[in-house]
């Protein structure tokens, strides 16, 4: 489990988070929230690319997986030589590489093509690259920054199986959207930001059929 107790962020003198109180269990979360509410701040923060002005999260160990809401491939690499990169940025032992490639591209159902040049991959499938980056290393945590960006809805519902067959895998699953109904049917729980701040979590089946606040309800109204 994760703990983030207090925590406080921003740049400079601008404050972007502040008081956030979450604790991360072995579950798939979606993070849902107005542009500029800090969701991918506090990506930032979890993957040590920002550092807290103030506020404590507990250590995270191994690797953290991430997958940028912008992702691309280098077009003239294979999909296995782009995973090969991405092995050595991980510090994977040359060793186990083969077979922690394979292991990966078999999770997103991509093992038929590690041989094809990524510039003749459809949008669906680099997006998938970009998840199988992600799982190298066996990272206990994973975060997805708008996984389904600019995806057709044949390619979302992809996507969506993909994330649920890695989520029986019992690891800490991060989701950032704007897809309520992607966060509905993927997440165990969603967290709700606004300004900074956590506005209101909870199961999100129960959550979309009955906001528990009224400040919920107004959040909702806004991103709805």
């Amino acid at each position: 489990m994760i703990k983030i107790q207090n925590l406080t962020a921003g740049y400079g003198k601008t404050i972007v988070l502040s008081h956030i109180n979450l604790e991360l269990k072995n579950e798939t979360y979606g993070i849902i929230g107005p542009n500029g509410s800090g969701k991918t701040t506090l990506f930032r923060v979890l993957t040590n690319s920002l550092k807290l002005k103030s506020g404590h999260i507990s250590k995270i160990n191994g690797v953290c997986g991430y997958l940028p809401q912008k992702f691309g491939c280098m077009p003239l690499l294979t999909v296995k030589e782009q995973l090969q990169y991405f092995c050595y940025l991980k510090k994977i032992p040359v060793a186990e590489e083969n077979e922690e490639i394979c292991r990966v591209l078999r999770a997103v159902h991509m093992s038929e093509l590690a041989d094809v040049k990524c510039k003749k991959l459809s949008g669906g499938m680099v997006r998938r690259v970009g998840i199988a980056q992600a799982i190298l290393g066996h990272p206990k945590l994973i975060l997805f920054d708008e996984p389904t960006s600019a995806l057709d809805p044949e390619m979302v519902k992809d996507v969506l199986e993909v994330i649920k067959e890695l989520a029986d895998t019992g690891m800490t699953i991060v989701i950032v959207t704007h897809e309520m109904g992607f966060a509905r049917e993927v997440a165990n729980r969603v967290i709700f930001m606004d300004d900074g701040r956590i506005l209101e979590s909870g199961d999100p089946k129960k959550f979309f059929a009955n906001p528990k606040t009224q400040r919920a309800r107004e959040f909702l109204s806004k991103v709805l």
